[in-house]
């Protein structure tokens, strides 16, 4: 949920690389001329997903077991989503034991798995679909809102049905606004028709 909230819609974002970048999981590099250096994250963009996918890659430094309350929560959703978690539990925690056996500090490897967790989260939305935007109206509200934004001349009103208008009955009538090239003939007619009564006195 804070995935979908927070991001707006998955299709911003071409691959998990895009994404890890949008929030800040990527190293950063100090480049000059033709050497470069890689350092710490750049802990940009939403920090609010970021901490939470840290808090996340650290369950995965012991070993997940499928308790009840996980196979609970299962129920009911996606073949294809519970394989990509269960793809994501095998390797990440693989993952997490290799690179402490190489030396490497337990934050840094924390980082890294929440890293990798991104792609797992990105293979999980393009797979259900594109949730809808937060706070974005339904087309309903949308066709409401036009209706009530037209002007009144434009608006269609029902005229009353009756036995005998046939099959066109109850049908929507649309109101057609004066146009101006209707207004201005109707102005010139009565200027000439003044013209006249004047010639005739």
């Amino acid at each position: 949920m804070i995935f979908v909230a927070e991001l707006h819609g998955i299709d911003r974002f071409e691959s998990p690389r895009a994404l890890a970048a949008y929030l800040g999981l990527v190293p950063s590099v100090h480049a000059s001329g033709e050497s470069a250096r890689r350092g710490s994250i750049t802990k940009t963009g939403n920090g609010h997903i970021r901490r939470v996918l840290v808090q996340a890659a650290w369950q995965y430094s012991r070993n997940l077991t499928l308790g009840g309350k996980l196979r609970s929560r299962r129920e009911g959703q996606p073949e294809r989503v519970v394989t990509i978690a269960d793809e994501a539990r095998r390797r990440l925690t693989t993952r997490y034991r290799r690179l402490v056996a190489r030396g490497k500090t337990k934050n840094k490897v924390v980082i890294a798995i929440a890293r990798e967790l991104v792609g797992f989260f990105w293979a999980v939305m393009r797979a259900v679909g594109n949730p809808a935007r937060h706070g974005a109206r339904s087309s309903t509200q949308t066709e409401g809102v036009k209706a009530s934004a037209a002007p009144r001349s434009l608006r269609t009103t029902h005229a009353p049905t009756s036995s005998s208008s046939g099959p066109r009955s109850g049908r929507p009538r649309l109101l057609k606004a004066p146009t101006a090239a209707s207004t201005s003939g109707t102005a010139v007619g009565q200027r000439r028709q003044a013209r006249k009564e004047k010639r005739a006195i």
